[in-house]
């Protein structure tokens, strides 16, 4: 029996692949699952390529299938695309900003297997529930359970590209470790900080902008002169970490006076120009590090931290944790609530950091008989 891909047109210039073949006189199509994108780039083109491999593969085991069955012969299989090479398409088709995070994900992906040769069809529910415990016990924080959603992705990505018959990662779950303690800097630690010279200005005014709004790395990097309203002092801006799930991605946030005075004079530039020139964010990190250290806090501190720090001292001064959500741009207190204990942490640290009084020995008598 004669079996042949066939191609179908479809929406946006993409393309729907079948296999065709005569089965008791007539002509039958058997749909793949397989699209083909529009090759108007590199990545897809190169993503599309590996598509057709396997639809070639899929076509070579459908006909086997019917070979064994006619004259009664063992099952015979084909290997899927090998791991590495499904997850180098997965990684060129990928488009969102944080690209990086999915570079991680591969790295400890590679690590987990032992950089053996493995294949897609090795994946399985076993294989997901380990690569999350690996995940788990090289990671702290919500670290693993961010590193394992794009697991997940690349997982619903091979199903999806006909590379595994059902997506068995999608019951495997995983609990976040809210017990760490996120690195946060108290009003004095601030103040030292805003007092010490750093080596990049830019750099220094994004991460205490940061700690006075919440913003994200990502939303900082995009801000630009005309999303700030002067004459209100607001900013609005749309989270780019939550565009596509939230719907309390885009915010109104009102700037307080040391927020505003950081940005006032960039706010002079054209609209469409940063609000601050960055670095990349290894070299930013790196930048962070030495004007922590200068500034004598013993602390380890990203720029994320500035997001945690803003949280956090929003709940010491007392606000509620509601607002505080809004604020921060949580869809719900839930993830607001993960900052609780450790403000909780800052009050009991700051009471024990009053000064001891001297009692004269008629107090002390007086304490004893009294104890």
């Amino acid at each position: 029996m004669k079996i042949s891909i066939g191609k179908r047109p479809i929406k946006n210039g993409r393309t729907s692949l079948f296999l065709s073949f005569m089965e008791g006189g007539v002509r039958k199509r058997k749909t793949l699952g397989i699209v083909l994108d529009k090759p108007d780039t590199p990545d897809t083109r190169s993503c599309n390529r590996i598509k057709m491999e396997q639809a070639k593969r899929i076509r070579a085991k459908f006909e086997l299938e019917h070979v064994s069955t006619v004259y009664d012969v063992p099952h015979l299989s084909l290997d899927s695309p090998s791991l590495q090479t499904a997850f180098s398409a997965f990684l060129k088709s990928y488009t969102s900003r944080d690209r990086a995070v999915v570079k991680a994900v591969g790295h400890y992906l590679y690590s987990f297997s032992e950089f053996k040769d493995l294949f897609v069809s090795h994946i399985d529910a076993a294989f997901c529930r380990n690569f999350r415990d690996y995940l788990g016990f090289h990671l702290h924080g919500s670290t693993p359970a961010n590193y394992f959603k794009k697991f997940k992705q690349f997982v619903r990505y091979c199903h999806e590209s006909g590379f595994l018959r059902d997506d068995p990662a999608a019951g495997c779950k995983v609990v976040v470790d809210e017990s760490v303690d996120k690195a946060v800097l108290t009003f004095d630690e601030l103040e030292r900080l805003a007092a010490t010279p750093c080596s990049n200005v830019n750099v220094k005014k994004a991460f205490l902008f940061a700690c006075n709004t919440g913003l994200r790395w990502c939303d900082v990097v995009q801000l630009r002169a005309g999303d700030v309203n002067a004459e209100r002092r607001e900013l609005v801006f749309v989270q780019q970490k939550v565009e596509r799930t939230s719907r309390h991605a885009k915010l109104k946030l009102n700037l307080n006076e040391n927020a505003y005075s950081i940005i006032a004079e960039a706010l002079e530039a054209p609209a469409d120009e940063p609000l601050f020139r960055l670095p990349s964010y290894n070299y930013v990190l790196r930048v962070l590090a030495a004007w922590v250290k200068s500034a004598g806090v013993r602390k380890h501190i990203t720029f994320h931290c500035a997001r945690h720090t803003f949280i956090t001292n929003l709940i010491v001064q007392g606000t509620h944790l509601s607002i505080a959500a809004s604020l921060a741009g949580h869809s719900s207190t839930r993830h607001t609530e993960k900052y609780v204990h450790i403000a909780d942490a800052q009050r009991r640290e700051a009471v024990n950091r009053l000064p001891l009084l001297t009692f004269s020995n008629e107090e002390k008598a007086h304490r004893k008989r009294h104890s």
